[in-house]
């Protein structure tokens, strides 16, 4: 591919990136008092917790690492933060149903289970949203710059 062919291939991939993000997705950014709350449960310890582990496996861009801090490179960082929130939530959400459940028709053992279940989904959901508030206050500040 010459230059010129590679320099129009990625200016369509930002504008196709900015439509997804600003048209499509539209992200929202949690307030600030949901983020006074993550931190008061401990969700910047968990993200310790968790990059000092899985997440130490690769520096590559991925649910961990945002990759090169382009406007780009944070917008689709976002972008993946809602994905992620997405496969957490039903299962947080499902499991916390079934504990309680379970707790109603005298299966405590099985209750408490669902409980742990829900609540091990259950921050990884409030991490891609604290991570998210993060991650757009840089691409508010980046815009501000360049506007």
């Amino acid at each position: 591919m010459n230059q010129h062919a590679a320099h129009i291939n990625e200016e369509l991939r930002q504008k196709s990136l900015d439509l997804v993000y600003e048209e499509i997705a539209k992200p929202e950014k949690p307030s600030d008092l949901e983020i006074k709350i993550y931190k008061a449960v401990g969700v910047p310890k968990f993200r310790e917790l968790l990059m000092s582990t899985i997440g130490r496996f690769g520096k590559t861009p991925s649910n961990y690492h945002v990759g090169f801090p382009s406007q780009s490179g944070l917008k689709k960082y976002v972008l993946e933060t809602i994905k992620n929130e997405s496969r957490h939530a039903p299962a947080a959400i499902g499991a916390l149903l079934l504990g309680t459940g379970a707790m109603i028709f005298g299966e405590p053992e099985f209750g408490v289970a669902m409980y742990g279940l829900s609540a091990l989904n259950g921050y990884p959901v409030m991490l891609q949203r604290y991570n998210r508030h993060r991650i757009m206050n840089i691409i508010e500040r980046k815009k501000r710059i360049i506007d």
